[in-house]
């Protein structure tokens, strides 16, 4: 199995806004504190990238994880610091299977 994706930011002046892919294998589907996630690695939208311009994540390998595989995405900003935050976008959210 494959997971694949696009995404875009805008407003990003600082390189401490950050996009990351999580998964985990025990979030219970209320309380996304209290599952572990662990960070995968992909090709992200960053500052050296336009705005709006849509960047593919590349093909990303979920071949290992067994049962159910929550996806999150984790955006850092600084939350009090409008000069700080910017925004992202996601699009064509796919994850590909062979039968």
């Amino acid at each position: 199995e494959k997971l694949v994706f696009q995404a875009a930011h805008a407003y990003l002046t600082t390189t401490e806004n950050s996009l990351e892919l999580m998964v985990s294998t025990d979030y219970d589907g209320s309380n996304v504190l209290t599952a572990t996630w662990v960070p995968v690695s992909a090709n992200l939208a960053s500052m050296s990238d336009s705005w709006y311009a849509f960047v593919d994540s590349g093909l990303i390998d979920i071949s290992n994880y067994t049962g159910t595989l929550y996806v999150g995405f984790k955006v850092t900003g600084s939350g009090t610091n409008t000069i700080m935050d910017g925004a992202y976008q996601l699009d064509d959210f796919k994850i590909l299977a062979t039968p």
